[in-house]
This record gives structure tokens, sequence and C-alpha cells, in this order.
């Protein structure tokens, strides 16, 4: 009887280690613990693919079936926080700027590159150019700005080479509070639902606190109504 009573306290400690070397492996993915909570993830599968992660875990060979079990214990108590977060900063956007008329225009990087962009941004602030993006890259610098601005663009930069050149774009702007910049999945969040219904980004451009989608023109109310509805809990 004391064998029996021993083997089962032996057995039940480490189901306990099981249970949370899982616990700690799961929420450590906010993506995978919100799958898990809504029920969405095969556990078996996944309890394969954490084998050895948990074996590592509690320094012992682990039967699949436990892993499973621990998994079946764990998933009525998780919610999907991440998910709910993200809502969360998503009804939080102040507004949503939208600019048309907007153009694109990629240069080789060179040593004379950014003089050329002082030059602009000092022509572009005489005109009143209310929008005005440079992107510095590791080979190329791209220019977004409005139509207004082309003849410009083409005089000062008439001695680099050009990559890119695209006109007809527009771009719409989300502002976004600062204290939800390091939260995981944000712009995964807002890229997906662009995407899901077929719309093309020309171009992905983002600050601290601004997020920038530059589109065709042909398809920002489109881009807008997705951001909207996000906004709107729709």
């Amino acid at each position: 009887m004391l064998y029996y009573c021993l083997l089962s306290l032996i057995f039940n400690n480490n189901l306990v280690s099981i249970q949370e070397a899982v616990y700690k492996i799961i929420t450590q993915s906010p993506f995978l613990e919100d799958h898990m909570a809504k029920g969405i993830i095969n556990l078996t599968s996944l309890a394969r693919k954490m084998q050895q992660e948990v074996e590592k875990f509690i320094d012992s060979e682990v039967k699949l079936g436990a892993i499973v079990m621990a998994l079946k214990r764990l998933q009525p108590k998780l919610t999907p926080r991440m998910e709910e977060r993200i809502k969360e900063v998503i009804f939080d956007i102040k507004d949503l700027t939208v600019r048309s008329d907007m153009i694109i225009r990629t240069y080789q990087n060179s040593p004379t590159l950014v003089k050329n962009q002082m030059k602009l941004m000092n022509e572009i602030k005489n005109i009143g150019t209310e929008f005005y993006i440079f992107s510095h890259g590791v080979h190329e610098s791209t220019i977004a700005t409005s139509k207004s601005s082309t003849k410009i663009i083409s005089e000062i930069f008439s001695s680099e080479k050009s990559l890119i050149e695209i006109d007809n774009l527009s771009v719409i702007t989300a502002r976004i509070d600062s204290n939800y910049i390091n939260l995981p999945g944000l712009y995964y969040s807002l890229l997906k639902a662009i995407s899901w219904e077929g719309i093309n980004l020309v171009e992905i451009i983002s600050t601290t606190n601004e997020f920038t989608c530059v589109v065709d023109q042909q398809d920002i109310n489109r881009v807008f109504t997705v951001l909207n509805d996000l906004r709107m809990g729709r």
C-alpha cells in the first residue's frame, strides 16, 4: 500500500512539473496562447512540437499523452488576452488622416543624396507641402510627398539614380498612443485586415506614434473602411 502511495505522489509531482513547463511555454508566445484560448489548435500536434522543450524544462523524459493532458487542463484557463489588448488599442486610435494625389520616388543611395534631400526640404517648406517623408535605407532611399512637388524633386535629384517612380497614390495615417508601441501583434492585426480585402500596400511608413499606409488612389476608400471598421469594433 505504501508503495502505491509513494508512486502516486511521485507521479502527481511529475504532473505538476509538466503542467508548469507547459504553462511557461504557452504563455511565452502570445499568439499561441490566444489560439489555444480560442480552441483552434490541435493539441496533439502542439504537444508533439513541445515535447523536447518540456523535457528540457523538467530534465526528464515525458510521454506525449502527459503533455496533451496538461494542455487540456490549461486550455479552459486561458483567455485571448493579446487579441483583447490589441482591440483596446485599435478602439483608442484617435483619428485617421487621408491624403490623395501623392507620389513616391526611390533613389539609390549616394554621397550626395542626403544633401539633395536637405535642399528638397527647404523647397517644400517654402511651398507649404503638408506631407513629406524621407526613408533612408541601407542601399536606397524613398521620398513620399504630394504630387505638387514632382517638378522640384525631378530637378533636385536629376543627378541621382532613380529606381522607382509611382504616381496616383493616397496615404492614410493612424495615430497610435505611445503607451502601446511595445504591444506584440498590433501592426500585424492592422495589416492582416487590409490584406484580407485583397488590397495591395505600395509602401508602409511608421514613426513612433503614427502608422501610414501608401496605396493606389483607387484603393484608399477601401482601406479607410477597413481601418475605421476595426476602430468601431465592426
